[in-house]
């Protein structure tokens, strides 16, 4: 039997319960719209009233660059401040050399004479600047990957080269300029292709990358590598001991280990202040103690080599090596070429190979600053600068060692005049035929 104009009970209940289905939907769907609109407000509310809003890892990243480069840069303004207080006191020594008494040999000196450098606020000043870029470069491991950190040192050697020829009266050469060129395309390279999505790794991620296999086998022959070059240096002969790769060999052992604790504390100070606290686990107090005892080797280590060889030895040869090591604790203990591509990693250590070849140029053949004699026809120096630059640099300040004039470039423009005047005079006493 057909039913006309009435429904049964039972088509009456399905539908009921499907009408109280279907506002149950709508309501939890209101419910859900209204959470997520009122967290929204909210958020958009707790942002504006704070100013903060979580940074990408790419803003991290930049953030850390941009740490590592001013630090260097301050580094090398402090070395320039540093070296600037010693000529003072050299002059000082030379101007007062026939005013000062024959010393007691039995009298006691004290700690800060009249003489040393200590006394210059100049010293000082270099020691705080100095001691502000090395945090800079410490917080930039926390942001950015070591690899990228380490060979962006270069920076501190291009800024030594153009504050050195304001501050203490040194030449600015065209292999300066060149080194500078391929430096800046190199750390360009470092900083496009290298790992830009990093995560900062916590006390207990720490440990785990500290069981890996390949940190274990790194760890293994880096530990080896020291003890045997450490017995060679102490059981061989002195031409073998004056090896420059043996000491700065040690040195970049040492900052290998260096860079690791390094980032390892920078990122746990990291997390702690944006609220997760990783101060309380030991893991920060080992990896603090490492950081120490490691900076302490590299400082005596490389001052062994740098009061045995020549600076523009050491510098270049330093560079590398440190480079090369850092690059190799980042790869092994933080993985930080594991997610990039295979044209990213090898445009990576192209412009490591180019920040190289920048820093060899730089150095190489450095001339005395002041034996003016030595420098090469073309360089630039203090005094071919305007007289307000001239006038606000720190080396016509200090008397007894004011820049003496460019001999070299002096001759090569008298030469070059006379010549001109000589062949001028000989055009003109020669008869018209």
């Amino acid at each position: 039997m057909i039913n006309h104009g009435f429904n049964s009970p039972h088509n009456s209940t399905s539908e009921q319960s499907g009408l109280k289905i279907h506002e149950n939907a709508l309501d939890n769907t209101a419910r859900v719209m209204t959470t997520t609109l009122s967290n929204n407000v909210s958020n958009v509310s707790t942002m504006a009233a704070t100013g903060k809003q979580r940074l990408t890892s790419t803003e991290f990243y930049m953030i850390g660059v941009t740490l590592s480069i001013c630090g260097n840069i301050i580094i090398a303004v402090a070395l320039n401040c540093q070296k600037l207080a010693h000529r003072k006191r050299t002059a000082q020594l030379d101007q007062n050399k026939s005013d000062e008494p024959t010393p007691d040999p039995h009298e006691s000196n004290p700690l800060i004479s009249h003489t040393s450098y200590l006394r210059y606020s100049v010293w000082w000043a270099g020691i705080v600047l100095m001691a502000v870029g090395e945090i800079g470069n410490f917080v930039a491991y926390g942001f950015a990957p070591a690899s990228v950190v380490a060979p962006l040192g270069s920076f501190a050697v291009i800024a030594n080269g153009f504050v050195a020829m304001i501050m203490n009266n040194e030449s600015l050469r065209m292999r300066d300029l060149v080194g500078t060129a391929f430096t800046l395309v190199g750390c360009f390279f470092i900083v496009q292709f290298s790992n830009q999505d990093e995560e900062i790794l916590n006390s207990i991620q720490i440990i785990q990358h500290l069981g890996n296999w390949q940190f274990i086998i790194y760890m293994f022959v880096q530990v080896i590598g020291f003890a045997v070059i450490t017995f060679i240096r102490s059981h061989s002969n002195s031409e073998t001991r004056s090896s420059v790769l043996l000491h700065l060999a040690l040195v970049s052992i040492a900052g290998s280990f260096t860079v690791i604790s390094a980032k390892a504390v920078s990122g746990m100070l990291t997390l702690t202040a944006a609220g997760d606290i990783q101060v309380v686990f030991p893991v920060f107090y080992i990896m603090l103690a490492i950081l120490i005892i490691t900076i302490i080797y590299q400082v005596k280590y490389l001052n062994e080599a740098m009061a045995i060889f020549d600076i523009a030895v050491v510098v270049p040869v330093n560079f590398v090596m440190f480079t090369v090591s850092a690059i190799l604790a980042g790869a092994l203990f933080y993985d930080e070429f594991f997610s990039q591509s295979g044209i990213a990693i090898l445009l990576f250590f192209f412009g490591c190979s180019l920040s190289i070849i920048g820093v060899i140029f730089i150095t190489g053949d450095k001339p005395d600053p002041e034996d003016m004699d030595g420098v090469e026809a073309g360089a630039l120096h203090l005094d071919m600068m305007p007289n307000f630059i001239r006038s606000l640099a720190p080396s016509f300040k200090i008397t007894g060692v004011q820049p003496k004039p460019n001999n070299t470039q002096a001759a090569t423009a008298t030469a070059d005049e006379e010549k001109q005047q000589q062949e001028h005079n000989s055009a003109e006493a020669t008869p018209l035929q």
